[in-house]
C-alpha cells in the first residue's frame, strides 16, 4: 500500500520534472499499467473475483466472503468461522475468545454492533465466572484445546446439576463456537 503511494507521487514529480515530454511518460504508464492488468498472475483481483465482490450486498463485504486468495494458508481455515460469525452474532451480544487469534477485526458482527472479550483462565471454574462477570452469550475456542475439554466434561457432568451448559452453534475441524448459558 505505501509502495503504491510512494509510487504516485514519484511518477507525479516525474512529470514534473520532465515537463514538455510528460504525454510520452503517460503513454508509457498507461501501457505498463495495461500490461501489468493482463498478465498480473493474481487470484484474488481477477476480473470475475471482483465482480462477484461488488455485486455482494455491502454487509456481506467481508474478507472472508472475498475469501482472497493471496492471504497466508492459515486464514483459510478461519473463513467458516468468521462468516459464521458475521451471520450469525447480533448487536448486543458478546463473543468471547480463548486464544490468541490471526486477526480480530472478523471477530465481531458484519455491523461491528457485538462485543468480543478475550477470556483466558487456569481452572474451568474460574473461567465459568470470567464469562459471566463479562456476560458472554457466545464462545469461540479452538477444537482439543483445553477449553474444549472442559466444554467436553461438563457435558458429561450434566447430570449432576450443573446449570452452565454449551450449545454447539458452529464447528469444523479447528474451531468450535458455542452459545454460553447460564
Amino acid at each position: 500500500m505505501f509502495i503504491v503511494g510512494l509510487g504516485a507521487l514519484s511518477f507525479g514529480y516525474t512529470l514534473n520534472y520532465f515537463y514538455g515530454r510528460d504525454k510520452v511518460l503517460r503513454s508509457i504508464a498507461l501501457l505498463l499499467v495495461v500490461y501489468t492488468f493482463f498478465t498480473a498472475n493474481s487470484p484474488c483481483v481477477t476480473p470475475s473475483q471482483i465482480k462477484h465482490f461488488i455485486n455482494l450486498p455491502a454487509y456481506e463485504r467481508t474478507i472472508a466472503r472475498h475469501a482472497p486468495f493471496n492471504i497466508d494458508l492459515h486464514a483459510r481455515q478461519e473463513y467458516g468461522h468468521w462468516i459464521w460469525i458475521s451471520d450469525n452474532i447480533q448487536a448486543g451480544e458478546t463473543l468471547a475468545y480463548t486464544f490468541e487469534p490471526l486477526f480480530l477485526s472478523p471477530l465481531w458482527n458484519s455491523g461491528f454492533t457485538s462485543s468480543i472479550t478475550f477470556v483466558k483462565t487456569d481452572t474451568y471454574n474460574d473461567w465459568l465466572k470470567s464469562l459471566e462477570q463479562k456476560k458472554a452469550t457466545y464462545v469461540l475456542v479452538r477444537s482439543k484445546s483445553k477449553e474444549d475439554k472442559w466444554i467436553e466434561a461438563s457435558h458429561s457432568l450434566k447430570w449432576m446439576g450443573m446449570k452452565e451448559s454449551f450449545k454447539v452453534e458452529y464447528a469444523d475441524d479447528n474451531y468450535k463456537i458455542m452459545r454460553f448459558i447460564k
